[in-house]
């Protein structure tokens, strides 16, 4: 089992933007691999069961599920990754580097 919490991400993009002092992080990613490969085996389990019903629910299924996981990980992860910088910046700014 993977356990890396970016392995389903094709790619990501980290923005950090200040505004009048306050800064803002956003981070996209893009699940375009995961979408393909849901498709195919979608499109497998469909022909196997010739049911183009069960093709789609099985789609679905995929896509969401892992979707809803990849977010909650994600934002785990980006927690951790906002704290660390604010305690770095706070630092930083105290002279404490």
């Amino acid at each position: 089992m993977n356990t890396n919490v970016f392995a389903i991400i094709d790619k990501g993009e980290f923005e950090l933007a200040e505004n009048n002092g306050h800064y803002k992080l956003k981070y996209r990613f893009y699940f375009l691999r995961h979408f393909i490969i849901s498709t195919i085996m979608s499109i497998v389990f469909g022909v196997v069961s010739q049911q183009v019903g069960f093709a789609v629910v099985v789609f679905f299924g995929f896509v969401i599920i892992n979707f809803l996981i990849s977010l909650v990980r994600q934002q785990g992860v980006m927690n951790d990754l906002v704290y660390n910088i604010d305690e770095a910046y706070r630092n930083r700014k105290n002279g404490n580097c």
